[in-house]
């Protein structure tokens, strides 16, 4: 998202993990219990590749840590 501010990113990254947890995956057999979710991890690049990929990571596992099925923003 070359252009894309942290809000922007934020919101992005919240429309993909809302679209995945209403979409109907079929799940063999089927059961209402079953529902895939997404956790993400939001960075912003500064010019520093490794760094981008490390708070990333960071904020994915933060989101993971926090029940998953949520957006984490570094620094959040």
């Amino acid at each position: 998202l070359p252009d894309a501010d942290r809000d922007g990113a934020r919101a992005l990254a919240g429309k993909a993990r809302e679209g995945v947890s209403q979409t109907d995956v079929g799940v063999s057999p089927p059961s209402e219990d079953e529902r895939v979710t997404i956790s993400a991890g939001v960075a912003l690049y500064r010019g520093d590749r490794k760094a981008l990929f490390d708070a990333a990571d960071a904020a994915l596992y933060c989101a993971k840590s926090r029940g998953r099925d949520c957006v984490v923003v570094e620094g959040d």
